[in-house]
Formats: structure tokens, C-alpha cells, sequence
């Protein structure tokens, strides 16, 4: 989807700095950095949300997919502004929300790619990865 190939060099660089961020416990850096990695996700999520529904099989089911896991990016982000934001006593309940989102990132990645496929095939379309 293009909206996420957009997306991923900023969320890969923005992955790496957090890592260092939280490694070295520079957790102001880390809120800020993770508040422009969920204002970016916001802004795709937004400009998805206003796209039209492709007149063809499967367009609104894929769309709203789209639109749950683009949600489901922007509250990890959140989730790791909350945690930077912490105080130490909040920090251990902050944290084990970030292992539930890392947990559930796979299972919100795989269902969006399920319903991708189920586009692309009842459309006769090739999804780019899949190209030989």
C-alpha cells in the first residue's frame, strides 16, 4: 500500500533514534520523537480516511482495514509518547502496554495483508511484493 511504503523510511529512522532514546533513558527526546512518528502515521491516517472507495470488490472491507491498522500505528506511537512521558512509578504500567502493542503489531499487520491479498485477487491485481 502506498501510504505505508510512503510512511516506512520515517518510521524506520524514527524506530532506530527511539531505541537509542530509550536505551540511553533520554526519554524527553523519545516523547518527541515518538509525537512526530504519531502526527506522521495521523497525517497518512487522515489523508487515507478521505480517499474515495474504489468502485470494485472488496474496496470498502480493504479500506477499512487500512484505516484499523493505520489506527492501530498511531496508537503505538501514542503509547510510546505516554511511556517517555511517565513518571518512574508509571513507567513499569506504561511499559507492559508497549510489550502488549509490540505483541499485537504482527497479528494487526497480518490481518491487513490478509484482506490485501483478498483484494488483489478478486480484482485481478499483483500486490507489489509478491512480484517475481
Amino acid at each position: 500500500m502506498k501510504l505505508e511504503t510512503d510512511l516506512r523510511p520515517t518510521l524506520q529512522s524514527g524506530e532506530e533514534s527511539m531505541k537509542v532514546l530509550f536505551e540511553s533513558k533520554n526519554y524527553d527526546s523519545m516523547a518527541i520523537v515518538s509525537g512526530q512518528m504519531e502526527s506522521a502515521v495521523d497525517d497518512k491516517l487522515q489523508e487515507l480516511k478521505k480517499m474515495e472507495v474504489p468502485a470494485v470488490e472488496h474496496g470498502q472491507k480493504f479500506k477499512n482495514a487500512a484505516v484499523q491498522y493505520f489506527e492501530f500505528l498511531k496508537s503505538m506511537y501514542t503509547t510510546y509518547k505516554e511511556f517517555a512521558k511517565s513518571t518512574e512509578e508509571q513507567r513499569e504500567s506504561e511499559r507492559q502496554k508497549i510489550v502488549e502493542m509490540t505483541g499485537r503489531f504482527k497479528k494487526e499487520t497480518e490481518e491487513l495483508q490478509a484482506v490485501q491479498k483478498e483484494y488483489a485477487k478478486a480484482n485481478g491485481f499483483r500486490i507489489e511484493s509478491e512480484k517475481q
